[in-house]
């Protein structure tokens, strides 16, 4: 999906998941692809997360995926 996104030829503008945690396990990953796909002219949106397009809404997104990644992590404890 990524790298249908990241084509030349784009196909879509967003990418729609339910939320962050759904998309990404690793939140240095999560981070990267987001800023690699912004460059490109599209947004990661989440249904039931919203972060907004601000400056701060960078910020505010990286601290769930870090606790999303260390959930992932325990849960197979």
């Amino acid at each position: 999906m990524i790298a249908m996104v990241d084509s030349e030829d784009r196909p879509t503008d967003i990418v729609l998941v339910h939320s962050l945690s759904r998309g990404f396990r690793n939140a240095l990953d999560f981070m990267q692809y987001r800023e690699r796909l912004k460059r490109r002219g599209v947004r990661i949106l989440s249904i039931t997360q919203n972060f907004g397009d601000h400056r701060p809404s960078d910020m505010a997104v990286a601290m769930p995926a870090i606790f999303d990644e260390y959930q992932s992590a325990e849960n197979p404890k």
